[in-house]
C-alpha cells in the first residue's frame, strides 16, 4: 500500500514538474511572439526566452529526480561554494523571518 502511494506521489510530482517545464516553454513563445524583432526589447527578450526554453526542457526531461542528482553532483564537486550558498540562503531566510516577526509584535 505504501509503495502504491509513493508511486502515485512520484507520478504527481513528475507531472507537475513537466507541467511547469511546459509552461516555461509556452511563456518563452509568448514573449517571443509579442516583442519587436529588433531594438532594446528584442535584445532583452532573446536571452530571457532562451533561458526559459532551456529550463523548461530541463524540467520536462529530467524532472525532480534529475534535479536532485545534478544538485548532489554540484555539491560534491564544489563543497565550499555549496557552503557559501547555504550560508547566504540562511541569512536571507533569517532576515525575512526576523523582519516579519518584528512587524508582528
Amino acid at each position: 500500500m505504501a509503495t502504491a502511494t509513493s508511486n502515485a506521489d512520484e507520478e504527481k510530482a513528475y507531472g507537475a514538474t513537466a507541467a511547469v517545464g511546459s509552461g516555461m516553454k509556452a511563456l518563452a513563445g509568448t514573449i517571443r511572439d509579442h516583442t519587436p524583432s529588433e531594438g532594446v526589447f528584442h535584445a532583452a527578450s532573446v536571452p530571457l526566452t532562451k533561458s526559459l526554453e532551456t529550463g523548461g526542457c530541463y524540467l520536462q526531461e529530467k524532472g525532480l529526480g534529475g534535479m536532485g542528482k545534478d544538485i548532489t553532483n554540484l555539491v560534491r564537486h564544489n563543497p565550499i561554494l555549496a557552503l557559501f550558498v547555504g550560508f547566504g540562503i540562511g541569512l536571507v531566510l533569517a532576515k525575512i523571518t526576523t523582519s516579519s516577526y518584528n512587524h508582528g509584535h
